[in-house]
């Protein structure tokens, strides 16, 4: 510090403090993983120079019913020096938001629908707000009869009931908060009901003003340049390149670099928990879909069957509305159309079995197709987890396969071929760890491939996602 006690050493002191921080939150709030305080502490000190970086990680919070999940987002917002969305009106925000620009924004329960003009405003904030160049939110304001603009740009800390919907997975990092029963957990009940920042904000405030003046733009861009910053960013992500999950991991070794800590190990942590998370959520969305659509072509199938028909119609619309309230039960939002397409696509329905009739959309559907729907299994990847979306048809009994040697790469169509690639990004982009020996293995088992030759489409692909080609 200085005479006038003011910070001097931005790195050192940014060191120190993220320590702070860190036992701030172990002392209020219980994690499992030593990552999750990490990442969140790296947050906490990314909303102090938010404001001069090019983009921003996201934190978002889970956890079961009673987990203290809201008392884990009031934390993050009392030390990041942030504003709770739901504490304040759109009008409020707006001036807030003004006042400070970058400033950190606390969500609770953001999978909960809200009113229209606060769902847009909170909506805004979270799906564009992530990168420094983003335009401002605009409304109307009837009360004042002139045109609003509000600020968006900033870190935000997100809690949810459910799990993370799709749009916002590659906006951050995942923490799932704990529930902590006995004597030790009743420790935390204690501390929350009288919580302490031991000055932090304050302290933080300091630390903040005097790193934003240290760094402008080019400083920014100086730092991205600098000798190992990629390899470190490459540490840090499961997949490295032109991708979301690079964007993210960049971002946090910038914060990381800007307050002088190594954080390699609690980066790759939080990253590979993010891809689990991802798995997950995908899985059950992949389940509930099944179910859906099987539910849809209950008796229709036997049907198709008894009549010797070989397609069974599904409309979209019905597919969509039962799948949207199945999530809706669970507590998740609505997915986007293009998400609901790709997850549609994985499950098998393909583009080339869409028909339009009279301006409905029908999924015409072999019915082959979906009596052995069923036969979806999982991989070696891990529980659930859908490398590629095959129907799989058994040869008729007595039949003689006359196939003596599996096939080559080449022997696939060009439809085959597509679903091919695609199965092998999935796999790569899920399990990197994976040898592509492994991968080739489980992936000609399933397709009936030689596994030599797979091997080298699966060594090509992953240096093409490597590159950021893919």
């Amino acid at each position: 510090m200085d005479g006038g006690g003011r910070l001097t050493e931005p790195d050192a002191v940014g060191k120190y403090l993220f320590g702070e921080v860190k036992e701030n939150l172990r002392k209020h709030i219980h994690l499992r993983e030593e990552w999750q305080y990490s990442i969140s502490s790296l947050f906490v000190m990314q909303s102090y120079v938010a404001s001069v970086l090019p983009a921003c990680f996201y934190l978002m919070i889970t956890g079961k019913y009673g987990a203290a999940k809201t008392k884990f987002l009031k934390r993050i917002v009392a030390l990041s020096g942030g504003i709770l969305f739901e504490n304040v009106s759109v009008a409020a925000l707006a001036r807030a938001m003004g006042e400070k620009p970058g400033r950190m924004v606390g969500i609770d329960e953001y999978d909960v629908t809200r009113e229209r003009d606060v769902q847009e405003v909170r909506d805004a904030l979270v799906r564009q707000g992530y990168q420094a160049d983003c335009a401002p939110y605009t409304r109307y304001d009837a009360v004042k009869r002139q045109v609003e603009q509000i600020p968006i740009y900033g870190p935000k800390a997100l809690t949810f009931r459910g799990s993370v919907e799709d749009a916002l997975q590659s906006r951050g990092y995942i923490v799932e908060v704990a529930p902590y029963d006995g004597d030790d957990g009743f420790r935390y009940v204690k501390r929350n009901l009288v919580p302490r920042n031991d000055g932090i904000p304050e302290k933080m405030a300091q630390w903040g003003e005097v790193t934003r003046a240290s760094l402008d733009s080019g400083q920014v861009e100086a730092r991205m340049e600098t000798e190992g910053y990629d390899e470190r960013v490459k540490a840090a992500v499961q997949v490295f390149g032109a991708n979301r999950e690079s964007e993210l991991g960049a971002m946090a070794v910038l914060v990381a670099d800007i307050i002088g800590m190594d954080s390699a190990v609690d980066l790759q942590d939080a990253s590979k928990a993010r891809g689990i998370a991802v798995a997950m959520s995908e899985d059950e969305d992949l389940e509930v879909l099944r179910d859906c659509l099987l539910g849809l072509a209950k008796g229709t199938v036997q049907a198709a069957i008894d009549s010797g028909g070989s397609i069974t119609r599904v409309a979209h619309k019905d597919l969509r509305a039962a799948f949207d309230e199945a999530r809706k039960a669970r507590g998740d939002r609505r997915l986007t159309n293009s998400a609901f397409s790709s997850l549609r696509r994985e499950l098998g329905i393909r583009d080339a079995w869409i028909r339009r009739p009279s301006n409905l959309v029908m999924y015409c559907l072999p019915t082959p197709y979906l009596t052995n729907l069923t036969y979806l299994t999982s991989t070696p990847y891990g529980e659930n987890v859908r490398m590629v979306s095959m129907v799989r048809m058994d040869v008729p009994v007595g039949a003689v396969r006359t196939e003596k040697r599996p096939r080559l790469v080449d022997d696939q169509d060009a439809e085959e071929m597509t679903e091919f690639i695609d199965g092998i990004r999935f796999a790569l982009s899920h399990n990197p760890e994976l040898s592509d020996a492994d991968h080739a293995a489980e992936i000609g088992r399933q397709l009936g491939l030689d596994p030599e030759d797979v091997r080298g489409r699966v060594t090509a692909v992953r240096q093409q996602l490597v590159d950021g080609k893919a």
